[in-house]
């Protein structure tokens, strides 16, 4: 049986201060300004795709590797938290003392939620109206301001704040590592999006970030093994960035925050938020491969040897509209040393740009003898390209033909 949240009169009186509007027109009254209520009861089913909420099995919340050498994730997503606006202006939110919140269905795996939209002038104008969206799981840190160790959302400047490294984790298992990759839905939307016909509506949240990975076969070259193999293994630690080129000046970012009313990410310099990928062992004497899991990728076995979650837009966008160059970028040591580098590797962001809910594969292209191309022995060449695997949605697909 599916339980509904009712936002009901009495638990928002006294929390929401009505909001100035244009000249001519009426104050938004909340649903506690006036008895009886003057407005709708909106109910609202939310949902997630089917194929993206739990696309492969795995110990929860530890996400798995696909077949395909990607990461997905089992995580239960049982908590919902919102915000009601009118033309841009906070109204009310779920955090407010006393608010009542959404009531997950495990049997569906779904939300219910009866909002009140007020009237304005005798009339509601769906349009005017918009709902935030954040689902995640009932034991993760939620603040409503900026936080470096769980989400924060501030809902009046609509502003999502996930530090990637919150976003993204790795726990040791041995001598190997197992990345947790935090995973979360959300969507900002405007209520007759939601609910045309006034009095119900379905929406479906989505990932507000991507996922970018390595595939590479140069690890298990002889040269790589017999440099940097200790006790039979190759390890590999990984320091993830976003190069953009200013003039003649390069510089490393990684986003720290969503504007979900601009669908604009903030970013901070890569230095300054210490994002490493802990590093992971595979066994390349007696021909075992553990972590980073065994890829077959357009033909050739590969490796991936790094995989982390980045905020990013709704929309495709540039990661920087004012850079002339944009390139997702690893700094790598193969020894397993964090504070030295031994390769940095790098590829174009696609010219398209980049947005929330695809998965972008960097990976070394093939050796060719005749140009040199795709690089030889060495240490992790500079011939890396990148291909979006899977685009809009995060199936659970082995096929990575393009």
């Amino acid at each position: 049986m599916r339980l509904k949240t009712i936002l009901s009169s009495m638990a928002v009186i006294g929390m929401m201060g009505a909001m100035s509007s244009c000249t001519n027109e009426e104050s938004v009254k909340n649903p506690a300004d006036n008895q009886p209520f003057d407005g709708e009861t909106i109910s609202l089913s939310i949902n997630f795709p089917d194929s993206e909420l739990r696309t492969r099995a795995g110990q929860a919340p530890v996400l798995s590797y696909g077949a395909d050498g990607l990461f997905s994730f089992n995580r239960t997503i049982d908590r919902l938290d919102y915000a009601v606006y009118n033309k841009g202006n906070l109204v009310y939110h779920s955090k407010q003392a006393g608010m009542p919140q959404a009531t997950y269905d495990a049997t569906s795996q779904s939300f219910a939620l009866d909002i009140q939209i007020p009237k304005i002038n005798g009339e509601i104008k769906l349009a005017d109206y918009s709902v935030f969206f954040f689902a995640g799981n009932a034991s993760d840190k939620f603040e409503t301001s900026e936080i470096t160790d769980g989400v924060g959302v501030d809902f009046a400047n609509k502003t999502l704040y996930c530090y990637p490294t919150m976003l993204n984790k790795t726990t040791a298992q041995g001598d190997m590592y197992m990345p947790v990759q935090y995973d979360f839905f959300a969507k900002y939307i405007t209520m007759d999006q939601v609910a045309p016909t006034g009095t119900q509506g379905n929406i479906v949240l989505t990932r507000p970030f991507a996922q970018v990975s390595v595939l590479t076969d140069e690890l298990c070259q002889p040269s790589i093994i017999s440099a940097y193999a200790s006790n039979g293994k190759v390890s590999v630690a990984s320091k993830p960035s976003v190069t953009t080129t200013m003039g003649v000046t390069d510089s490393k970012t990684l986003p720290y925050a969503w504007n979900y009313g601009t669908d604009k990410i903030l970013t901070k310099p890569a230095s300054s938020l210490n994002l490493t990928l802990n590093a992971t062992a595979f066994n390349n004497v007696d021909g075992s491969h553990s972590i980073p899991q065994v890829v077959t990728f357009k033909e050739r076995t590969m490796f991936c040897a790094a995989s982390y979650l980045m905020l990013a837009p709704n929309t495709k966008q540039a990661y920087d509209a004012a850079a002339s160059a944009q390139k997702f970028t690893f700094d790598l040591n193969v020894a397993g040393d964090l504070n030295s580098t031994d390769a940095s590797i790098s590829a174009d962001i696609p010219a398209a740009g980049i947005r929330a809910n695809e998965k972008y594969v960097m990976y070394n292209k093939a050796y060719d003898p005749g140009t040199g191309e795709g690089g030889s022995g060495g240490i992790l060449s500079t011939h890396y390209a990148i291909d979006i695997v899977v685009d809009p949605t995060w199936a659970d697909t082995n096929d990575l033909s393009f």
